[in-house]
């Protein structure tokens, strides 16, 4: 169909062009032909129904590192962005990251190795780049571990002490009030769908319309340095659907936990509302599927964590970190 032949004709563009990973022995080129990697304005989404929320094997940026079980991102150079694959629109939401030491990157060149790896988290909307970090634009927000700063439009603010010693626990919190702000986009049937080259994997393309600059008001995100809240990071923030959001730089290294049980406990009713680990969303996800509203934006499908753990699954996965 048309969807499958401009797709095709553009991934076999970057295909020519594409550069060497050194980190992974593979090339973008051949990436880009075991599945396709969210782009500007589109994003791809597997139709299988998806079982956990993890880390996006899709909505990342190529050079980003991701473990087996899809929890732990490893950087490469410069910052870039991998998001979760599942977002909110309304309510109160918690999960938590832990900083990990710098992995061995034998790839890298000389001048790099002694470039210590930071991390820049919090959430960012679908439409954030990802290849920038997050907060780099308008459509994301976040607390960077090298100098504990929120960053937004690139705009750097004090926030808290710096956060970057190996086994810190990073916790994300975000509160958007129930407004009505437009439907959330969610899975139907008449959505375009494609095979990716020779996967043997149907996908959904999607354009993504989650550009507005109306703002959520009395949305609030905080940030917690080992259960400690470390206040409210940013306020009214712009409306969209918000998904765990990660940057890492060098050979950073953040390991991702969605809950239900976490190192430190969940905020009490910071602001009022009862918060939800982001793991109820894959719940959320099966009751609210053919509502016409929902919590959730666009889930992706990822094989069964018994799957993944056995490697039955076909589906393409990022390198393991060493």
């Amino acid at each position: 169909n048309n969807a499958d032949a401009q797709t095709g004709a553009s991934d076999n563009k970057r295909a020519r062009s594409g550069k060497k990973h050194k980190d992974t022995d593979v090339s973008l080129a051949a990436l880009n032909l075991q599945q396709p990697f969210n782009v500007p304005q589109y994003r791809f989404t597997p139709v299988v129904p998806h079982s956990a929320v993890t880390l996006s094997l899709f909505d990342r940026a190529p050079q980003l590192r991701l473990t087996k079980d899809a929890l732990t991102a490893s950087g490469h150079k410069g910052y870039r962005l991998i998001r979760g694959t599942h977002g909110v629109s309304q309510g109160a939401w918690y999960c938590e990251a832990t900083v990990l030491e710098d992995y061995v990157d034998e790839g890298l060149e000389e001048r790099f190795l002694n470039e210590k790896g930071h991390c820049r988290l919090g959430w960012a909307r679908s439409s954030a780049h990802i290849q920038l970090p997050v907060g780099a634009d308008r459509f994301g927000y976040c607390m960077t571990t090298k100098e504990g700063n929120t960053v937004h439009e690139r705009r750097p603010k004090s926030y808290t002490s710096p956060a970057g010693e190996v086994g810190t626990v990073i916790g994300f919190y975000i509160y958007l009030p129930d407004k009505d702000y437009g439907e959330v986009q969610r899975p139907t049937e008449d959505r375009d769908k494609f095979w990716w080259k020779n996967s043997k994997k149907e996908y959904y393309l999607d354009e993504d319309k989650d550009t507005g600059q109306e703002i959520h008001k009395g949305s609030v995100m905080r940030f917690y340095v080992n259960g400690k809240d470390q206040g409210k990071a940013f306020e009214d923030l712009q409306a969209g659907v918000y998904y765990p959001a990660a940057s890492v730089y060098m050979r950073g290294q953040v390991t991702y936990n969605f809950g239900p049980e976490f190192k430190f406990p969940m905020p009490n009713k910071p602001d009022g509302v009862a918060v939800r680990a982001i793991s109820q969303l894959v719940d959320l996800q099966r009751e609210h599927l053919h509502s016409s509203k929902g919590y959730l934006h666009k889930p992706e499908a990822w094989p069964s964590m018994d799957d993944r753990r056995s490697g039955d699954s076909d589906t393409p996965e990022g390198p393991t970190v060493q």
